[in-house]
């Protein structure tokens, strides 16, 4: 997905107003793609590891103490 010149221009107003930075076109192109591509792969992440906790559940569900019959005599 390509970064818009209004993002562009507001990544060069922080990196400028608190880092002391000045970025040519290209630096900031670069460091907005990379930006981009870091946040993209944590929601891959994330997502992987939501589905991989909502399988898991799903496959060992939790007993309630109180329905666990296993450790109630009979």
């Amino acid at each position: 997905m390509p970064i818009s010149q209004e993002l562009l221009n507001e990544l060069k107003d922080i990196l400028r107003e608190d880092y002391g930075k000045e970025l040519s076109q290209k630096e900031l192109f670069e460091v907005g793609n990379s930006l981009v591509l870091y946040f993209d792969l944590l929601a891959r992440i994330h997502s992987r590891n939501k589905l991989k906790s909502e399988n898991s559940e799903r496959d060992n569900p939790k007993i309630r103490p109180e329905f666990d019959i296993r450790n109630k005599p009979l």
